[in-house]
């Protein structure tokens, strides 16, 4: 069955639904939205997320669509039509079509969107092992309290949080089931570019010639799979900087879990300690340095933020390659 949203009084088949080019959510992210959850057939907190609405729409001063009591109808509506008894609800009214200028226009319509999908039932044991976060400091504007369409700094968040973690951490949460196949088109177009789209750090290069001829033991611990891993180093002529490259599926389990860092220092005989230090420039990296007991170096321009990397702080900052290599020289 084809899926089903409202969209400005109709009930329109889902692959057709459209609004005009000139609708200020789609110009400015001038509207709001809230998502109701379905159980067992039933809207779950109707009451608050209509007040929220409420409030958000005043503040933002968009007159609602419909009356209250007829959103409530439309909703219980689009869930009937998709059958959905388990799932969600999206609803999204923005300030409506306008020629685009800043200020609000007079007479524009408010528009009004409303979307079903379906969800599996809550899985008990899911919910009682929980799930891996990330924190980061919210840089949205200061006006929380308004739910507004504006989600990019969400957007960006999630993202770090996914493309961190290696291909059989991340994939099954984005594609359930179909995640091998997802991952057999993504390596298919990833080995087809990724060596051409290589741009390594500035001074990388010579920090790394400079840290091996001092002898210091250097390896790599990546999410990326082993093979790219390892094909890009040699592309880069890097080869003779590392003992070790350990990628995606080298180990029994990926980084942030200590058993790569295991493997990257076995061929040195070194053990596990905060005399070896784990640079990166993820939060993922820090992590796997924590679990592991290992020092660890950020390497990023610009040092965290208030907030960010709380639980897995870095034990030292440096804003690129070549102070990271002038301190360890000097010490």
């Amino acid at each position: 069955m084809s899926r089903i949203a409202y969209v400005n009084g109709q009930y329109v088949p889902h692959g057709e639904a459209a609004i005009h080019i000139e609708d200020r959510g789609y110009q400015f992210a001038d509207g709001v939205y809230e998502v109701f959850a379905i159980h067992r057939g039933q809207l779950i907190g109707e009451k608050g997320h209509l007040d929220r609405l409420a409030h958000s729409l005043s503040e933002l001063r968009i007159d609602w669509p419909v009356s209250r009591r007829v959103l409530g109808v439309i909703s219980r509506e689009v869930a009937r039509r998709n059958r959905v008894q388990n799932g969600i609800i999206y609803l999204q009214i923005t300030r409506g079509v306008a020629r685009r200028d800043h200020p609000f226009p007079d007479n524009a319509e408010s528009t009004l969107v409303l979307t079903a999908r379906r969800l599996a039932p809550l899985d008990k044991e899911e919910l009682r092992r929980g799930v891996g976060v990330i924190t980061l400091p919210d840089i949205r504007w200061k006006r929380h309290d308004i739910k507004s369409v504006a989600l990019l700094p969400n957007i960006l968040g999630k993202q770090q949080a996914r493309v961190a973690k290696s291909m059989r951490d991340s994939f099954p949460a984005l594609f359930g089931d179909e995640w091998r196949a997802a991952g057999e088109v993504f390596y298919e177009r990833y080995a087809a570019i990724h060596v051409e789209m290589l741009r390594p750090l500035p001074g990388a290069e010579t920090m790394l010639n400079t840290l091996h001829c001092a002898g210091i033991h250097l390896g790599v611990v990546s999410n990326k799979k082993g093979d790219f891993l390892r094909s890009e180093v040699n592309h880069l002529g890097w080869g003779r900087f590392f003992s070790a490259l350990v990628g995606a599926l080298d180990a029994e389990i990926d980084k942030p879990d200590p058993k790569p860092a295991d493997l990257a220092l076995k061929p040195s005989g070194i053990e596990r300690g905060p005399d070896v230090w784990f640079a990166g420039d993820a939060d993922i990296d820090l992590e796997c340095a924590h679990n592991a007991g290992l020092t660890p170096i950020l390497i990023r321009e610009h040092a965290p933020r208030p907030g960010e990397m709380e639980t897995h702080p870095p034990a030292l900052h440096f804003p690129n390659c070549d102070a990271l290599c002038k301190f360890i020289i000097n010490l």
